[in-house]
């Protein structure tokens, strides 16, 4: 029943963010705070992976946003990241300020992302590999929430993923 209800949730959150119905609570959002909080989360999680989480987060990386909603971005990033990295593995959160934004990528040492799935990532129930649905749970809609939540930032993300190395969300 969980699962149902949070398959709701996140099909109502995208139904507004379509319909431009999704209010946003603009404040000023420390967004080195908010990651290093996130990453502090995961490392508690992965220990039973032995997984590293490594940080290169400038500090004073202050945005505008919806505080509540760049964390569930970042969630649901981590949340890949962590699934698809192998026990022993690594994933990396890099913050930095670029000029007038910020960019962050979270990067992992799973398998990659084929070439031709990259353009299809952030499209709802999509999943790169179907198998693993049973095995990794998840309906296929983080990516597409964090993609809808960055545009309502006025943001873009992105994959970078060579087939074999672990992919990078920009």
């Amino acid at each position: 029943m969980q699962r149902l209800s949070h398959l709701a949730s996140a099909l109502l959150m995208l139904a507004r963010a379509d319909t431009h119905d999704l209010p946003l609570l603009m404040n000023t959002v420390d967004l080195s705070l908010l990651l290093n909080a996130v990453a502090d989360q995961f490392g508690a999680l992965v220990d039973d992976k032995n997984i590293t989480i490594e940080r290169q987060i400038c500090s004073d990386l202050v945005v505008q946003g919806d505080e509540d909603r760049l964390i569930q971005v970042v969630l649901n990033l981590m949340d890949n990241a962590v699934k698809y990295t192998p026990p022993d593995g690594k994933v990396r959160i890099i913050a930095e300020r670029k000029q007038n934004w910020v960019e962050l990528s979270i990067e992992d040492t799973g398998p990659g992302i084929p070439t031709v799935e990259q353009g299809h990532i952030f499209d709802r129930f999509y999943r790169v590999d179907q198998a693993r649905i049973r095995v990794q749970g998840g309906f296929g809609l983080g990516l597409a929430i964090a993609k809808q939540i960055i545009e309502l930032h006025h943001g873009t993300i992105r994959v970078k993923s060579d087939p074999g190395h672990g992919p990078s969300l920009l």
